[in-house]
């Protein structure tokens, strides 16, 4: 398979500075059954002793930023958000808030806070590098603290396993505008990327917005 970093990937979407109506994501791809995403849990139980914590943090974020954004989209199951019972959860949640129960029952939801949901509701969403306290410096290796999407074989967006709470929340508020960084594509769009040049493909995506 072809090779590109997922850094590179993560860096051009934030510099394209894209967006997407989260209504129009249908399918939940669970990302972290990837290989390389399991041996990056055996490294993390492997470094669950303190003195080996740092380290194994640094051998998993730099793993993230150079492992292969080309996947086969086709081998991974797919899950409509609408049925997803993490997302279901999430709904109930901010729909008790909204209705004026401030104290909504947040466990197993996947919401730290009820102020997350009523900050989301008055502010939309902001890109990870335009929130408060976002360090270049901190976030260079690994997934930082976006909201990741892949890009499918048909070129459908596909919501994976990492910024999922902040996505189900503007989904569930009916918001129609969501910051987008991708970190993988389906490996049948290598030539394509290749000719075209990155950038220029992912802006030929049609379900964008600015």
């Amino acid at each position: 398979m072809r090779y590109l970093a997922t850094k590179k990937l993560i860096e051009a979407s934030m510099e394209l500075k894209i967006r997407v109506n989260p209504q129009n994501i249908i399918y939940f791809v669970p990302t972290h059954e990837l290989a390389a995403r399991q041996i990056e849990k055996k490294i993390k139980r492997a470094g669950a002793a303190a003195r080996f914590n740092k380290i194994s943090r640094k051998i998993i974020s730099l793993g993230k930023s150079y492992s292969n954004g080309y996947i086969d989209f086709e081998n991974l199951p797919k899950t409509k958000v609408s049925d997803y019972p993490r997302y279901i959860k999430t709904q109930e949640i901010v729909s008790r808030f909204s209705s004026g129960d401030a104290l909504a029952d947040c466990k197993g939801g996947g919401l730290k806070t009820p102020e997350l949901i009523a900050s989301i509701k008055k502010n939309g969403v902001l890109p990870a590098n335009e929130m408060p306290g976002y360090s270049y410096k901190t976030h260079r290796f690994g997934f930082g603290e976006h909201s990741l999407f892949g890009i499918g074989p048909q070129k459908e967006i596909f919501k994976v396993d990492k910024g999922e709470t902040r996505f189900y929340v503007a989904r569930a508020l009916q918001l129609e505008s969501f910051p987008v960084v991708f970190c993988y594509i389906d490996k049948s769009h290598h030539d394509e990327v290749a000719s075209v040049g990155l950038n220029k493909f992912i802006e030929s995506l049609d379900d964008l917005t600015r």
